[in-house]
């Protein structure tokens, strides 16, 4: 039985968005190690849901896309985790779901879709209003430089892998894919850290629980809903779904940790909330080709 997308969507979005939280906890564990333990405690939960099921596998051309597609997520992950140790949760958060402005590049010229006006008024409504966000702090002399690039790295990384998500879902469970796809993240974190050596463990005991969160909430929930939905819209409804996430993260950082959020934050949350409303209706009517 399929979920409705309309339902899928805005509930990944609100798990997502809880990342930005769990890790301002660990402020002393390294982006890698973050990034390590979010999809390996992920990928384990799902090995463990599943298991007893004896799903279907991948097939072989899958078995090479997930490992592709693992491999940009874990950098994902990595360089978004970065850019929070470098930049604010607003920054880092928008600049780290701009992968709608690349998945659509690709999607109309090397895939040959064409979009609805009502999809292509919501993506312009969304991504304006991250840019009003944003504030204009995108200068390559601003303190936050290396964060915001970060953030956009991670953009290019999750783009990829939406667009062989949708390949590999085509024939496969979004479950079984996310438990390999996760799995091969956490490798790919495992040999980074190893290159780099820096440790996995945590730097203190109560950090194991936020990693835990962040394995189960912005992980299982948020991020294998995006894979589920992506069978059945495109790449580019999928990705535009967290630009949504820098509203959320910021007043759960203003509630939780006292960041200030800034009005421009709020005017661009209203413009992207309502481009995102355009995109989450009209995605119940699009079908990828």
């Amino acid at each position: 039985m399929q979920i409705p997308i309309f339902i899928v969507l805005p509930l990944g979005l609100l798990a997502v968005s809880t990342a930005s939280i769990f890790v301002r906890m660990v402020p002393d564990l390294p982006a890698v190690t973050i990034a390590f333990w979010r999809m390996a405690i992920a990928s384990a939960i799902l090995w463990a849901v599943t298991a007893p099921r004896r799903p279907t596998g991948l097939s072989s051309a899958n078995r090479g896309r997930v490992i592709i597609a693992g491999i940009l997520l874990g950098l994902h992950f990595a360089c978004f985790f970065g850019a929070l140790k470098y930049t604010s949760i607003a920054n880092a958060t928008i600049l780290s779901t701009m992968a709608p402005v690349f998945t659509a590049i690709i999607e109309r010229f090397a895939l040959g879709r064409t979009w609805s006006k009502t999809i292509l008024c919501g993506l312009i409504a969304a991504i304006g209003g991250a840019v009003i966000i944003q504030g204009g702090h995108l200068g390559l002399g601003h303190a936050s430089t290396t964060g915001n690039l970060l953030g956009l790295a991670a953009s290019v990384f999750i783009a990829g892998v939406l667009l062989l998500t949708e390949q590999i879902r085509k024939d496969s469970a979004a479950l079984v894919f996310s438990r390999s796809l996760y799995l091969v993240g956490a490798l790919t974190m495992l040999l980074m850290a190893g290159f780099s050596g820096q440790s996995l463990l945590p730097a203190a005991k109560g950090d194991f629980l936020w990693l835990v969160l962040l394995g189960v909430i912005p992980t299982v929930f948020g991020h294998t809903s995006f894979y589920y939905a992506v069978k059945f819209v495109s790449p580019t409804v999928v990705a535009a779904v967290p630009l949504g996430e820098p509203i959320v993260a910021s007043t759960l950082g203003w509630y939780l940790l006292q960041e200030n959020v800034p009005g421009l934050t709020v005017v661009g949350g209203a413009l992207t909330l309502a481009g995102l409303f355009l995109i989450i209706y009209q995605s119940r009517r699009i079908q990828p080709n």
